[in-house]
């Protein structure tokens, strides 16, 4: 989908498909880029969906603890398996794919730096690993992490074209949702539960 090359470029990432390995426990931070992109206003090839706003993060876990975007927090060099972001539906309407886009700012070489994505349902799928996962309804919760396949896949990409699988700092860069009704719907920001990891949009 051209739009999608378009939206991920105003962020500068290059995403590809492929995360870490077992280590130290250090620092570690999970937050948005220092100027997120807004919402998807044009589409070449999918028509984008009049909903304002399409999930909220309901919570977001590591290693099965809690944590707050902008926050540090300590973590082996393994702790991209088990991260977990949790979304609710407050679209209204049937949601059958989603996608949020990681960026890796210390994998940076000039104005780029490279990225993966965490996949809901097939209906996003672009050569990635997926799944066939439930009709997320209205209201309802659902979550995003990777796949035992997925992560292994990840792990010998970047060991291989990053020179590293052990990432301290991540950042949250677009996240893009299909509709049932065949619309989409992208936004590098997010509103969350918990208003300290919540996105303020650009101009605010």
């Amino acid at each position: 989908m051209k739009v999608l090359v378009l939206a991920i470029r105003s962020v500068g990432l290059i995403f590809f498909f492929g995360v870490t390995g077992l280590g130290q426990v250090r620092d570690r931070i999970l937050t948005w880029p220092p100027i997120p992109s807004g919402r998807i206003t044009s589409a070449q090839e999918d028509k984008l969906s009049t909903v304002e706003e399409a999930v909220q993060i309901s919570d977001i876990r590591v290693e099965g603890h809690s944590i707050t975007l902008g926050q540090t927090f300590t973590a082996d060099d393994d702790w991209l398996r088990t991260l977990t972001i949790r979304l609710k539906n407050v679209s209204g309407l049937r949601i059958i794919a989603a996608r949020i886009h990681i960026g890796f700012p210390e994998t940076r070489d000039s104005e780029r730096f490279i990225g993966t994505t965490l996949e809901y349902g097939k209906a996003l799928r672009v050569g990635i690993p997926s799944e066939e996962r439930p009709v997320v309804m209205p209201n309802e919760e659902f979550e995003m992490k990777f796949s035992d396949l997925q992560y292994q896949s990840k792990l010998q990409f970047f060991a291989k074209h990053a020179g590293t699988a052990q990432f301290s700092k991540v950042w949250i860069a677009q996240t893009l949702i299909k509709f049932e009704d065949g619309t989409l719907w992208g936004s590098g920001c997010l509103r969350a539960i918990n208003p300290k990891s919540s996105c303020t949009p650009p101009g605010n």
